[in-house]
C-alpha cells in the first residue's frame, strides 16, 4: 500500500512539472513582445536600455546598432498587442517626444554629472547604463527622464542641478 502511494503521489508531482513546463516554453514575455515589435518596425536596436509604462503607451529607450544615440519608441498596448506609435532620436541635450493624446517623454543628457533634473517641477528619473560593445571598451550612458501632459518648452520648464 505504502508503495502503491509513492508511486501515485510521485506521478501526480511529474504529470504537474510537465504541465508547467509546457505552459511557460510557450508564452511570451512582455519584453519578448517589446522586442518583436520594435524588429517588425525596423528599429535596429543593440540593446533596450529602459522603458516605462504610463497609462497605456510603453516608452522604449534604446540604442541603435553601432551608434551612441539614444532613440525612443513610443508603443501603445491594444489588448493583447503592442501598435507602434512612433520613434525619435535623442541626440540633443534636451528631447521631448509624444504624439498627440501620448503623454510627452523627455529626455535629459548632460555633459557634466547632474545631482538631480526637474521637468515642470517633476523630479526626473536618472537612467544609467554601461555598455561593453567590445572587449576593453565600455560605455557609460546616462540620461534623466520625465513625463508629463504638456511640452516643456520654456525657460524655466527645465530644472538641471549639477554636483
Amino acid at each position: 500500500m505504502k508503495k502503491f502511494v509513492n508511486v501515485m503521489f510521485m506521478s501526480i508531482l511529474l504529470i504537474s512539472l510537465i504541465a508547467c513546463s509546457n505552459t511557460s516554453a510557450n508564452e511570451v514575455t512582455f519584453e519578448q513582445r517589446i522586442n518583436e515589435t520594435l524588429k517588425e518596425n525596423d528599429a535596429k536596436f543593440d540593446t533596450i536600455i529602459d522603458y516605462d509604462i504610463k497609462d497605456d503607451y510603453i516608452f522604449v529607450v534604446y540604442q541603435e546598432i553601432g551608434t551612441n544615440a539614444l532613440f525612443v519608441s513610443v508603443l501603445e498596448e491594444n489588448e493583447d498587442e503592442l501598435k507602434w506609435i512612433g520613434t525619435q532620436t535623442a541626440q540633443q541635450d534636451i528631447t521631448f517626444f509624444g504624439e498627440e493624446g501620448t503623454p510627452i517623454i523627455t529626455i535629459i543628457r548632460t555633459e557634466q554629472p547632474a545631482k538631480e533634473v526637474k521637468v515642470l517641477n517633476e523630479q526626473a528619473k536618472m537612467v544609467r547604463y554601461n555598455h561593453q560593445p567590445i572587449e576593453g571598451v565600455t560605455l557609460d550612458i546616462t540620461y534623466w527622464v520625465a513625463y508629463s501632459s504638456e511640452v516643456p518648452d520654456s525657460e524655466d520648464a527645465i530644472e538641471v542641478i549639477y554636483e
